[in-house]
């Protein structure tokens, strides 16, 4: 998560650094981010009654826990790329300018039909990330319970996110004869309740559900415009012998991935996640040991904010 590269007024770009550029199918593509997937941490967790291990129910919570994970697995959010969707604007670029692209994608792209290959950036992911439940081997465990992680697209929301959800596990919880308060809302009523086998509670795990940012405006936009030419005469005049490519295009990217801008939303609607680095720039990837970058993509991203800075200070596209 990154602090705002600059705040001055309505029509100042905010530019969180994250964000940069690739080689894509021989075209070198810089992807300043107008959108930002939400998040929702589901906690999943399974109540049932204890007692000792040598006089077992057929399925334990962490059994029943094991179930819901299953189905949720089975039944990944639909892809989905959409007219309105800021991948799918960045895939128009691509097929425009990619010398290299596959010429069946490349149909697609313009014929503007749906390919998994292409929309699955664009859709809500989940991933079980944690899971717990029990304390030692001989006794039932009395509670289970598991996070999944939600990146939601940016067409979605964090309100259809937990309705799917409920709907998904719902057939599980009445298979068990479990209780379920899905996001605080009961399925069974009091007496059904008192009769249930346990209870299964979905709940935000954290209490930071988010739903998809704004889209940042592009269309005849002038902090749009300030930044993707500051980007193009970086690239015209770096001395680089790794960036040989003529032609760079400048597209809408989309960070799958949460900033600090929500803080922002409220103040202006231009708001950027761009820190010109390359991807071969990167070691190891993100979150791992050793992460790190190349020097030689540190001083062209220290480039890029000085002729960026310069251009806000002198440019007539903020007025």
């Amino acid at each position: 998560m990154h602090s705002p590269f600059s705040l001055t007024k309505e029509l100042t770009p905010v530019l969180p650094l994250q964000g940069g550029y690739s080689d894509r199918f021989g075209a070198t593509i810089a992807t300043p981010a107008i959108a930002e997937k939400g998040k929702l941490d589901v906690r999943v967790q399974v109540s049932t009654p204890g007692g000792h291990s040598s006089v077992p129910p057929a399925h334990t919570s962490i059994g029943m826990l094991s179930r819901i994970i299953t189905e949720l697995e089975e039944n990944p959010h639909p892809n989905a790329l959409k007219r309105q969707g800021t991948y799918y604007h960045q895939m128009q670029c691509l097929a425009e300018n990619a010398p290299s692209l596959p010429s069946i994608l490349k149909g697609l792209i313009k014929a503007s039909q749906p390919s998994r290959t292409l929309s699955r950036p664009t859709g809500t992911t989940q991933a079980v990330d944690i899971i717990n439940g029990g304390v030692k081997s001989n006794a039932l465990p009395e509670q289970a319970y598991a996070i999944v992680n939600h990146r939601i697209a940016d067409y979605s929301s964090v309100t259809e996110l937990e309705g799917r959800f409920a709907r998904i596990v719902a057939p599980i919880a009445r298979s068990f004869n479990l209780s379920l308060n899905a996001f605080e809302n009961e399925t069974l009523s009091t007496d059904e309740q008192a009769s249930a086998a346990g209870r299964l509670s979905l709940t935000d795990a954290y209490g930071t559900g988010l739903n998809p940012a704004p889209i940042t405006p592009t269309a005849g936009s002038g902090p749009w415009q300030l930044l993707s030419g500051s980007i193009l005469f970086t690239f015209a005049t770096n001395k680089r012998s790794d960036l040989t490519h003529e032609k760079v295009s400048v597209a809408p990217g989309l960070s799958l991935g949460n900033t600090d801008t929500r803080h922002y939303w409220n103040l202006t609607e231009h708001i950027f996640r761009y820190g010109h680095l390359g991807a071969a720039d990167r070691y190891n990837g993100a979150h791992t040991v050793n992460e790190a970058v190349k020097a030689e993509g540190l001083l062209e991203m220290i480039r890029f904010f000085s002729i960026f800075i310069l251009n806000a200070d002198e440019t007539d596209l903020l007025a």
